[in-house]
């Protein structure tokens, strides 16, 4: 009998070796399924991470609408009856432009102006503006076959980060122009101002003598190539 007991005793705790056992394989199973799993998931965070970082340089190297037109538009004056040549060309300070610079002249000028003029953020404007470009041209025929009078115009691109704050600004612009009281410290000769998507173009003329000139200027970089 106590033969028996001891077999039994022997057998139970065999069996609960056994258990334990086969739980420590499930524990060390279950651990390991879990560290697998960290690690995939750990996995997916970097592959999702790169991913993202992937399409942010794809979108932050996605070339932007800032291509300068100036120079394609100005040569196309050549056509034109008093054959315009480029004279000189380049990128120029927003404060040195007309627009901006004559914006900033009506500001701080201490002739009595409305607030509406007074309070006119100048540095807002010229942040919203990407790159400011000048060109310069002169015609190489005279006004008259034995004059010396030659035209000669200033054409500004403005180009804008963006089309919605390009007409914001135009439409700031062509509504000051109304009132020559104030746009005279902008511009006095003739001149004309259009859009294009988020580009500005300001063009200015020799003087008062091109009054019948100017526009057909306007038109010519107007076209499209």
């Amino acid at each position: 009998m106590i033969k028996n007991l001891i077999t039994y005793l022997l057998i139970t705790l065999l069996g609960v070796v056994s258990c334990k056992k086969k739980e420590v394989l499930s524990e060390n199973g279950d651990s390991k399924k879990v560290i697998n799993q960290e690690i995939t998931d750990s996995s997916k965070i970097r592959e999702t991470k790169n991913q993202i970082i992937d399409t942010v340089q794809k979108i932050s190297k996605t070339p932007k609408n800032l291509k300068s037109h100036l120079k394609s538009k100005v040569e196309r004056l050549s056509k034109l009856e008093n054959n315009y040549v480029l004279k000189e060309i380049g990128l120029i300070k927003i404060e040195k432009t007309r627009l901006i610079g004559g914006l900033e002249r009506l500001v701080q000028s201490e002739f009595e102006k409305p607030k509406e003029i007074e309070n006119i953020n100048v540095d807002k404007i010229k942040n919203l503006i990407y790159e400011s470009r000048f060109s310069f041209l002169k015609a190489t025929k005279s006004m008259s076959p034995e004059g010396n009078t030659y035209p000669r115009a200033k054409v500004e691109e403005y180009i804008f980060n963006n089309i919605d704050e390009a007409v914001e600004i135009f439409e700031f612009l062509k509504k000051l122009q109304k009132n020559d009281r104030y746009w005279i410290m902008i511009a006095k000769e003739p001149h004309s101002m259009f859009l294009e998507e988020n580009r500005l173009y300001f063009i200015s003329s020799g003087g008062w003598y091109m009054m019948n000139m100017y526009k057909e200027i306007e038109n010519e970089i107007k076209k499209r190539p």
